[in-house]
């Protein structure tokens, strides 16, 4: 089972934070292109968590620096068992407009294939102020919530 489990957990924590650009190496694909005051708003720590079912509970702390970069740390429990799994990923992010956008480059250490769909998320902005930031992938209609943390 955890063999099976590993790969589908892995899966799903990528649709939270990393789903489409072919050129990730792209140096224009990181500049910040929306307003100043958004990607202000959007440096620093942030937490958020999610139950997508009754069987799991999804909690991360996102950094995101003024140079592009960002960090996450999810922590995923399966509460039938209580067993906790942990994935790091890093990489770069950008604001263009009223959408978010990241592109994972690091899942625990190792490269990612920076053809692949599934490391790159496009995200609209929902809602952003000094303390609480509500976003919409693209591709799944999921909406997220995270809270700003000092």
């Amino acid at each position: 089972m955890k063999s099976i489990a590993y790969p589908l957990l892995v899966a799903s924590l990528f649709c939270l934070c990393g789903c489409s650009s072919p050129n990730n190496n792209d140096p224009e694909l990181y500049s910040h292109n929306g307003s100043p005051a958004t990607t202000r708003l959007l440096v620093g720590r942030w937490v958020g968590e999610i139950s997508p079912n009754p069987t799991e509970t999804r909690r991360w702390v996102c950094v995101r620096k003024s140079d592009g970069t960002y960090t996450i740390d999810f922590e995923v429990t399966y509460n039938e068992s209580q067993q906790v799994q942990h994935v790091h990923e890093s990489g770069r992010w950008s604001v263009s407009g009223d959408f978010y956008q990241t592109n994972t480059t690091l899942v625990d250490g190792k490269p990612t294939d920076p053809m692949s769909p599934y490391f790159s998320d496009i995200y609209r902005i929902e809602s952003l102020t000094e303390t609480s930031f509500t976003y919409r992938h693209m591709q799944t209609k999921q909406r997220y919530t995270v809270h700003r943390v000092l």
